[in-house]
C-alpha cells in the first residue's frame, strides 16, 4: 500500500494557525501603487476582532481559525510614547509593523502585564489592521532599518492585538522579508 502524504505536512510550520496573509495582502496594493505619487494606506486589511474577553476569542479564534489573523512577534525595535515598533512574522514572511497606543494600553490593561514582556515568539490574533506606507527616513528612525531598493516601506498599523498562545516556540527556518518578494517582482516587469 501506498504511503499517503496529507498535504498540511508538505509544509513544515511551527503552528498550524499560521498562515500566509501578509504577502498575498501586500504584494497586490504595492504594485498597484507603484507609479503613484502618493500612497494612500489601505484601512483595516485585517477586520477587527469582536467585543469578547480574551478567554471567548481565544476560544473561539481555536475553534474557527479561518476567521482570524495570526502572526509572530520576532524581534522588538522600540517603544516611543507606547507605541511599540516591531518585527511581525505570517507562516511565511516577515513585516514591520507597530502597535498603536491604545492597543498596547487595551493589551497590557487586559493582560496585566507589558506587551513587551516574554512575547518574543509568541502567537497573537491580531484585528483592525491598516497598511501603510513609509519612506527610508522613517524606517530608519522608528526600526533601524533600511530598505534601498524600495521607494516606499509597507509597514502595519496594528490596532487591536490578543495573546493567543504564551508558548514561545521559535523557528529554526529562517524567514525572508516581504520587501524581498516586492523587490523581486519589480525587477520582473
Amino acid at each position: 500500500m501506498p504511503n499517503v502524504v496529507l498535504s498540511s505536512k508538505l509544509k513544515n510550520t511551527d503552528s498550524v494557525f499560521l498562515q500566509q496573509w501578509i504577502k498575498p495582502l501586500v504584494l497586490p496594493v504595492y504594485l498597484k501603487n507603484e507609479k503613484r505619487k502618493f500612497w494612500p494606506e489601505q484601512l483595516h486589511i485585517v477586520a477587527d476582532l469582536p467585543q469578547q474577553d480574551t478567554v471567548e476569542t481565544t476560544f473561539h479564534a481555536a475553534l474557527k481559525p479561518e476567521c482570524y489573523t495570526f502572526v509572530r512577534i520576532i524581534k522588538f525595535h522600540r517603544v516611543d510614547d507606547y507605541t511599540v515598533y516591531a518585527t511581525i512574522r505570517d507562516s511565511s514572511e516577515l513585516i514591520l509593523c507597530y502597535f498603536t497606543a491604545e492597543c498596547v494600553l487595551n493589551y497590557e490593561t487586559r493582560n496585566n502585564d507589558r506587551i513587551t514582556l516574554d512575547t518574543l515568539n509568541t502567537l497573537f490574533v491580531v484585528g483592525k489592521v491598516t497598511l501603510q506606507f513609509w519612506n527610508q527616513r522613517e524606517c530608519k528612525r522608528c526600526f533601524n532599518l533600511e530598505f534601498p531598493t524600495l521607494r516606499m516601506v509597507p509597514v502595519l498599523k496594528i490596532e487591536n492585538a490578543q495573546v493567543f498562545d504564551r508558548d514561545q516556540i521559535s523557528s529554526i527556518v529562517q524567514f525572508q522579508w516581504v520587501y524581498n518578494s516586492l523587490k523581486d517582482r519589480r525587477s520582473e516587469r
